[in-house]
């Protein structure tokens, strides 16, 4: 993803190097959002598989993000997501 927005700024603005480039950036997000997908997916069966009752605990989300060193390891999950699965 680094390298693909380091080439994106390179293109001169309205080329058609710089149209395929943006398709391909959003390739590479679009293969983080179903890594992120499939892997919340995997969890939630395998906690639905493993237990009967699930409980979760609502937590303080905006709290959390204000811890510097977390900040965006915590803001990168989809926490609602997962909880809806």
């Amino acid at each position: 993803m680094k390298r693909e927005h380091k080439n994106r700024s390179r293109k001169k603005k309205g080329s058609y190097s710089l149209r395929k480039q943006v398709r391909r950036l959003r390739r590479v997000y679009e293969r983080v959002k179903d890594a992120r997908k499939d892997f919340l997916h995997k969890v939630s069966m395998a906690i639905a598989k493993s237990y009967d009752t699930v409980i979760a605990e609502g937590l303080n989300l905006q709290g959390i993000m204000q811890n510097h060193p977390y900040l965006k390891s915590i803001g990168d999950q989809e926490w609602y997501q997962f909880k809806q699965m």
